[in-house]
């Protein structure tokens, strides 16, 4: 039976069977490699590189328990989340953390269409990255996958949206 709720812990004793082995970002520029993981919820010890430089060269880098549970509270929406922007612009080792999540069965890269209103006329753009958990659905192989979804984001939360957020 699948988890109704994404944990911490679950996802990171997924992440934890990618450790020691190089992981190429999504973007094709870089990669990054687990060294350690401390369980239950974290940290996330890795490393990572843009060139041949030796992994046994290169400082180690912290992904927190914190940052992993404003991911994890994101991702149990099951709607498609931007890490930069659950994350903000902040944080170095965010793109660390996607790539993590994105090698892991469950989570699909997608690019969600965008839905904004300028200068008074409704515009669909093209979609940046985002991060999605199917708890009923699962990848093959090693690598990320996209997935092809219908549907937008919008710039800016309705008020609607923004009411009722506030009364939950």
């Amino acid at each position: 039976m699948i988890e109704e709720l994404l944990t911490p812990s679950s996802l990171l004793l997924q992440i934890k069977k990618l450790i020691g082995k190089p992981l190429t970002y999504p973007s094709g520029k870089g990669e990054c490699m687990i060294v350690r993981i401390q369980l239950p919820e974290g940290p996330i010890v890795f490393k990572r590189r843009k060139d041949s430089t030796s992994w046994s060269k290169l400082k180690e880098e912290y992904i927190s328990s914190s940052m992993i549970w404003r991911v994890i509270n994101a991702l149990n929406t099951k709607i498609p989340i931007q890490i930069d922007r659950v994350l903000g612009a902040s944080y170095n080792s965010r793109t660390v953390l996607e790539t993590l999540i994105a090698y892991c069965p469950n989570f699909f890269i997608c690019y969600p269409n965008r839905y904004a209103v300028i200068g008074g006329q409704v515009q669909i753009n093209k979609g940046h990255k985002h991060i999605l958990w199917k708890p009923d659905e699962a990848h093959q192989g090693l690598y990320p996958t996209t997935l092809e979804i219908n549907g937008y984001i919008t710039e800016v939360p309705s008020v609607e949206i923004y009411c009722d957020a506030i009364n939950v």
